[in-house]
């Protein structure tokens, strides 16, 4: 059931982005996505298979989308949810970076994340990451922010794992 909601949901943001695309000045949007292994990448491509118009423009992700979408290097970009919010609050990676003028056009839908480690690693719990080698995803990624919550509330951060 939740596949064929997400479907729907892909297919009806896809309209509704290419219809808003197609009533438009028919000149490049530049869409930033993240890096090229991840579904915002991939997401991205696809839209700029249905419209000729829309340039995929890898980044690192959501942060650097914000900051890219404020400096104008691009047009539109694909974003979570808690990092919008820091960055037209003016909190966390944007304390005294505040952005203005943005505006959210659609929800994609919900990201889940999970910590996955080897069957036989002593790894049972969040905090038993202090000291290991973790994947934290790429810097200014969405995935790197979420990272920095799970490591904060079992309070380690980044200086206690090998990133």
């Amino acid at each position: 059931m939740r596949k064929i909601k997400n479907t729907i949901i892909f297919i009806v943001t896809v309209a509704i982005l290419t219809m808003f695309c197609s009533c438009c000045k028919r000149s490049e949007i530049k869409l930033g996505s993240g890096n090229e292994g991840g579904i915002y990448y991939k997401f991205a491509d696809t839209l700029s298979d249905i419209d000729e118009n829309i340039t995929n423009i890898r980044t690192a992700g959501s942060q650097a989308n914000m900051r890219l979408l404020k400096d104008g290097f691009i047009n539109m970009g694909i974003v979570q949810s808690d990092v919008l919010s820091e960055a037209v609050n003016g909190t966390g990676d944007f304390n005294g970076n505040k952005i203005n003028n943005v505006r959210a056009v659609a929800a994609l839908y919900m990201e889940s994340f999970q910590i996955i480690v080897p069957a036989d690693s002593d790894i049972q719990t969040p905090a038993d990451l202090k000291g290991k080698k973790v994947s934290v995803g790429e810097e200014d990624s969405g995935v790197a922010k979420n990272a920095e919550y799970i490591l904060n509330s079992v309070s380690l951060d980044y200086n206690m794992i090998d990133v």
